[in-house]
């Protein structure tokens, strides 16, 4: 997918950055044999609301941008310089300065309808383009904290699935049933009550990619329709009744598990 987009707060570089992380983690899942037949597929499904998203918002940077007429009194070093130094100073904070608050452009952002992503019936945060509100929302960033051993938890996200944990939340029916279907996944223990506050839900399942796929106060009563629809091998939402999932050829598991 190609953008174009304004070079003074275009959002290219969060675009196509954003896009490539995308696409990234879902190769290596097909190329890795844990990737199912419609993952790949999921790439434009997400990314392109995204990138309309920024490519308007952008567009309005620029239509702020095109209300900046040059004045030769600028230049001037007396009161007439000075005065319209001042007005165009006025003028540029108010115009312009969306470019640079622009904090939910940047993290705000979500696969809000992913294909790949299991709602929970709550509601969508807030997104503007000039705040964020971190959430674990399914399709949602994974917000930031710091650890008590100084890491930020995103530090462990993009080797594969992360199942964030916090309270006594029992893990074991997806850590089990990712072992099955070849899934890596590490679970990350969240001691520290306020990131448990954070995280909103005693289980967080986090793609490779940092976004949220899942969260539950409890496992899924059908762990495996839900790792499914997260890699790609089943589509439409998991139903908790439903029986036995088919599994497909995977790789040997890759299980691991942290204490922070």
């Amino acid at each position: 997918m190609a953008h174009l987009l304004w070079p003074r707060g275009g959002f290219g570089a969060n675009t196509g950055i954003g896009d490539a992380v995308d696409l990234g983690w879902k190769l290596t899942a097909v190329l890795q044999g844990w990737g199912g037949p419609a993952l790949l597929d999921s790439y434009e499904l997400e990314r392109r609301p995204i990138a309309v998203r920024n490519v308007t918002e952008a567009s309005n940077n620029w239509k702020s941008d095109s209300q900046l007429a040059p004045d030769a009194a600028l230049g001037r070093a007396d009161a007439e310089g000075d005065l319209a130094r001042s007005k165009m100073g006025e003028m540029i904070r108010r115009s312009r300065g969306e470019e640079f608050r622009c904090t939910g452009i940047q993290l705000g952002y979500r696969y809000s309808g992913s294909p790949i992503c299991v709602p929970d019936g709550t509601p969508q945060p807030p997104d503007e383009p000039d705040d964020y509100v971190p959430s674990t929302w399914p399709g949602c960033r994974a917000p930031h904290i710091r650890l008590p051993d100084g890491s930020s938890v995103l530090d462990h996200f993009g080797r594969g699935f992360v199942l964030v944990v916090s309270g006594v939340a029992d893990p074991s029916p997806l850590v089990n049933s990712a072992h099955q279907r070849g899934v890596p996944l590490t679970v990350l223990r969240l001691a520290d009550p306020a990131a448990a506050r954070l995280y909103e839900r005693p289980l967080v399942l986090v793609r490779p990619d940092g976004h949220v796929g899942w969260r539950g106060a409890q496992a899924p009563a059908d762990p495996a329709a839900v790792l499914d629809r997260l890699r790609g091998a089943k589509t439409g939402n998991p139903n908790p009744t439903a029986g036995p999932v088919m599994e497909t050829q995977a790789v040997p598991a890759r299980v691991a598990t942290h204490q922070l």
